[in-house]
Parts: C-alpha cells; structure tokens; sequence
C-alpha cells in the first residue's frame, strides 16, 4: 500500500491531468511494475464486475482511486467469511424493483418502434410506438441500448454525435460463496 500512499492526489478533486505519467498505465503493467500484482489480484474482479473495465485496459489511477485500505480489509473480510459490511437487500432485488415500480406505469415487452418527440412551453410532448400502438407522455425513461436508440429515436445533430461516441463492453459479474470444493482461493 506504500505506492498507494506515494500518490495522495489520485484520491484528489479536480482532475488528474496533472498526474505522473505512470499512473496511466495499465493496472496489470504498474501493479506489476512495483511488485504488487498479488496485492492487487482481488481488485481485479471487483472492479470488471463494477463496471470499470479489465485490469489489462484500465489506467492503474482507477484502481488506485478505487483501492484503500478500507476497502481491501472489508474484501478479504468478505472472503474469508467474516462480518464484512457488504450486504444485500434481504427479500431480494426483485422485490426492491417491484417496490420502486408499485407507483409508476412500467411496460414489459412493449419493443419500442419510435420516439417523436416535439417542444411544448417548457417541457416536451413524446410521442411512444410501442406494439403498433402511438402513446404521448410527458416523460419518457426507457432502457432501449445504444445501437437501436438511434433507430427508433428522432435523434438531433448533437445526440446523434453523441451516441456514435458511446462504446460499450460487455461484462458479467457474479459473486458466489462455496464450500467444499477443494479448490483454492
């Protein structure tokens, strides 16, 4: 963690343009650079299942923003079974969203054909095809992907350049505890 505390302005505001060169290196290059690949080994599942991209691509000040002693005691806490301040929500996920939909109109397996959305005062008519079937709101929250947003949206010149910038990769995480299988850690 001596390297961790060589770089005090990683877990600075304010940007990082400033920082050593070094620092943007891949986590696996500078992790093993400064003989630290065994101490960053349990990162690097954590922090492709959160999302922030493989050990191999991802610039060591991510992971060493990321990193603190905090957080690596409560991991190891929670791999050798030990009171570790994860948690999870106890009636399970399904119940949490059904909990945060009970009030609001949600729409399964309705595959959204086009958005049309027109100014009006201060806010926005939306017009919804979903299902051959045209419905205008107010305000729209949808989970349609990247590549088939701009097919059904009526995208402006600044979403569109917007949306030909966003990349995607994709990733899986699970998180499982097992006994017995006589494997090692």
């Amino acid at each position: 963690m001596f390297v961790i505390a060589r770089y005090p302005e990683v877990a600075k505001s304010g940007g990082w343009s400033s920082l050593p060169h070094e620092l943007f290196e891949s986590s696996d290059a500078f992790f093993a650079k400064h003989g630290l690949s065994a101490v960053a080994w349990p990162y690097r599942h954590w922090m492709a299942g959160l999302g922030y991209g493989f050990h191999s691509e991802m610039p060591a000040l991510y992971s060493m923003s990321f990193i603190g002693r905090g957080l690596l005691l409560k991991m190891l806490r929670t791999v050798f079974d030990l009171d570790s301040g994860f948690r999870t929500v106890a009636p399970g996920l399904q119940k949490l969203w059904e909990a945060v939909a009970r009030d609001l109109d949600i729409r399964l397996n309705h595959p959204v054909t086009a958005v049309r959305r027109r100014a009006k005062g201060q806010g926005w008519t939306i017009h919804v095809t979903s299902n051959g079937q045209t419905e205008t709101f107010d305000r729209l929250i949808t989970t349609v992907s990247h590549p088939r947003m701009l097919e059904v949206l009526d995208p402006s010149e600044a979403e569109r350049a917007v949306y030909g910038r966003i990349r995607f990769n994709p990733y899986v995480t699970t998180v499982f505890r097992a006994r017995g299988l006589g494997l090692p850690c």
